[in-house]
């Protein structure tokens, strides 16, 4: 089977939608865990390299029978150059402001603000940032306890200062970024994960033929209900 690729941006509860897709019989279970702050994590074959600004993946084979769900961010392209024929699907970005303003916050809480979770997803993300420099000296300066947006802004060579990671979320919340380029096999509107996940249930079995036998699809809604019972 080719690989089935899900593509969204971060805080779009894409790795959580591959972990549970993961579990239909039609596809080959992924490994994940979810923590304190309800973030998802999985491991895909690929080490989440597709998931990496500049991602450096392997070519590998998928399973015969089965479909080898990866994350991707805006990187479903280079999949389909590396491995040839692949299937896909696009969280698009919400076009509900609403929405919009839900999905930043998830940005910012999940993966901004927030110290990576395990040593291992640590050490990740900062090799990660070294790939994009040339001058790697602000690694001395990294600790374990920062929070994401730190080791951003030491890898730009900016001071972490609560002065500067207001001006780095103020431009975030107002940056846009057009949707990729690229032809899915199936594009889900942000809006159905929390309006109209029947639909999302009808198109993965038309297309795929994955089929979805429990709820989890609710928990979008239901974390969004929570949202706005605090805003």
């Amino acid at each position: 089977m080719p690989f089935l690729f899900v593509d969204y941006d971060q805080g779009a509860g894409g790795e959580y939608f591959c972990a549970k897709l993961s579990h239909s019989v039609q596809c080959r279970k992924l490994d994940s865990i979810t923590f304190q702050n309800a973030r998802t994590k999985i491991v895909d074959l690929f080490g989440q390299e597709f998931l990496k600004t500049i991602p450096q993946p392997k070519y590998l084979e998928a399973h015969p029978t089965l479909f080898d769900l990866v994350p991707a961010h805006r990187t479903s392209l280079l999949a389909k150059e590396l491995l040839g024929n692949i299937n896909s699907i696009r969280i698009a970005s919400p076009t509900d402001e609403s929405l919009w303003q839900y999905l930043k916050h998830q940005q910012i809480i999940k993966t901004k603000l927030a110290p990576m979770p395990t040593d291992a997803h640590f050490v990740g993300e900062v090799n990660m940032l070294m790939r994009g420099n040339s001058n790697n000296d602000w690694v001395r300066r990294v600790r374990r306890n920062m929070d994401g947006l730190s080791l951003i802004l030491l890898s730009k060579g900016i001071e972490p200062t609560e002065e500067s990671k207001k001006t780095y979320i103020d431009q975030f919340m107002s940056f846009k970024e057009p949707e990729p380029d690229f032809e899915y096999d199936l594009i889900i509107p942000y809006e159905d994960l929390f309006y109209n996940t029947e639909q999302i249930k009808i198109n993965l079995k038309n297309i795929f033929k994955i089929s979805i036998d429990d709820n989890w699809l609710d928990k979008y809604k239901q974390d969004y209900d929570a949202y706005c019972s605090k805003t």
